[in-house]
């Protein structure tokens, strides 16, 4: 699949996650012990890099974390321009992420999302995952989290 010709997607190494600046304030994360155990356990399972060919820049990554057999957690990561990436970023995650439940003979993704993020919120609905209820106080900061998941027959 070829939607931008200066996207290519290739296998996920953890040092692509670290490689991106989630905000600007956020820039003591990639030194932090929890986030790269973070970036080093979604390597189990399926997951994917997309990287701008002209400059090499990693625009995204994602993947589903097998959490136990038939069992998968889905998880993103994108960097400060994906706003620019919306359409291909979409279709990414949906087609690779097809391939990982096939590969993975998944029954059951899930995910977290902060409840106040509506744009994730409406992001993972588009791919069609549901709620399944509202986690209080779940974040690291006290914020509320909903639980999504796709239930495969």
């Amino acid at each position: 699949m070829k939607l931008n010709k200066d996207i290519e997607v290739i296998a996920y190494l953890p040092e692509h996650a670290r490689e991106i600046l989630v905000r600007p304030g956020d820039l003591h994360v990639k030194q932090n012990e929890e986030f790269i155990k973070w970036t080093e356990l979604n390597s189990k399972g399926g997951a994917f890099t997309g990287r701008r060919i002209s400059d090499g820049k990693i625009l995204a990554c994602a993947g589903i974390r097998i959490l136990w057999p038939g069992v998968g957690e889905a998880w993103a990561i994108f960097c400060d321009e994906v706003g620019s990436y919306a359409f291909e970023a979409y279709a990414y995650i949906a087609t690779y992420a097809l391939q990982i439940i096939n590969d993975f003979n998944l029954k059951r993704i899930q995910c977290f999302v902060q409840a106040d993020n509506a744009l994730y919120v409406k992001y993972l609905e588009n791919l069609g995952f549901r709620r399944e209820g509202l986690l209080r106080k779940f974040g690291r900061n006290g914020e509320d989290h909903y639980i999504y998941a796709i239930i495969l027959e």
